[in-house]
C-alpha cells in the first residue's frame, strides 16, 4: 500500500457497561482513534436495537 491511499478499518472493541433498572451506560474508546497519524473528522457508529433498547442515547463527557 502506498504512503498516499487510505484504508477503512473496523475496530471491535469489547467495553464494560453499566447496567441499572432502565439505563445502560458505556465509555467509548475513543482514545483509540487518536492514535492515527492522521486526524479523522467522522467516524460512523453501528447499533443494533433490539426490544428493549431501540432508541441509544450518546453524550460527549
Amino acid at each position: 500500500m502506498r504512503g498516499d491511499e487510505r484504508r477503512k478499518v473496523k475496530i471491535t472493541y469489547p467495553i464494560p457497561a453499566d447496567w441499572s433498572a432502565e439505563t445502560v451506560s458505556a465509555e467509548l474508546p475513543i482514545s483509540i482513534l487518536k492514535t492515527s497519524k492522521t486526524s479523522w473528522r467522522i467516524f460512523y457508529l453501528l447499533t443494533w436495537p433490539e426490544a428493549d433498547w431501540q432508541n441509544p442515547p450518546f453524550w460527549i463527557a
